[in-house]
């Protein structure tokens, strides 16, 4: 026999000034994570940060930084906003973490530069500049969907 798993909210992120369409998530490997200590044998661990990229009908894309340990807490790292006119529909990070799509009923869909988010939580110098790559325009309709090729090609 198994036993239902019980849901609670461990976190509820505000900002957004409308309706939430979508989100994304990515582990950050390449950050320094926060060290856990295991109360049964003493030993650390490391506990990886998560980035959650949400959109919505405000026409913004944001990115929050999630850490679970010892306690949930997020905190929007980056607004990504000036691309899109309409709503935005769906985000979907890279296959490497580095690249963000996001579709919106503007008929567009823009590439965003996302790789110095994590680096600059450590302080990299070389961070890099977040924002647009690219806006791919041409569609006739919303666009409400978007996706990367799992090989990231």
């Amino acid at each position: 026999m198994t036993t239902a798993a019980t849901l609670s909210n461990v976190a509820v992120l505000e900002g957004h000034d409308g309706r939430v369409w979508g989100c994304d998530w990515k582990v950050n490997v390449n950050v320094n994570v926060n060290v856990n200590v295991n109360e049964s044998d003493g030993a650390e661990r490391a506990q990886p940060t998560y980035t959650l990229a949400t959109c919505s009908a405000d026409r913004t894309v944001r990115l929050w930084t999630v850490s679970v340990t010892p306690a949930t807490q997020a905190v929007c790292s980056t607004t990504l906003d000036g691309s899109h006119t309409g709503t935005v529909r769906r985000v979907c990070f890279s296959p490497d973490g580095m690249l963000l799509a996001s579709a919106s009923f503007d008929k567009t869909v823009v590439v965003w530069n996302v790789a110095g988010v994590e680096r600059s939580e450590t302080n990299d110098a070389d961070a890099g500049e977040v924002g647009a790559l690219t806006v791919l325009e041409g569609h006739e309709s919303e666009v409400k969907g978007v996706a990367w090729n799992p090989s990231g090609n």
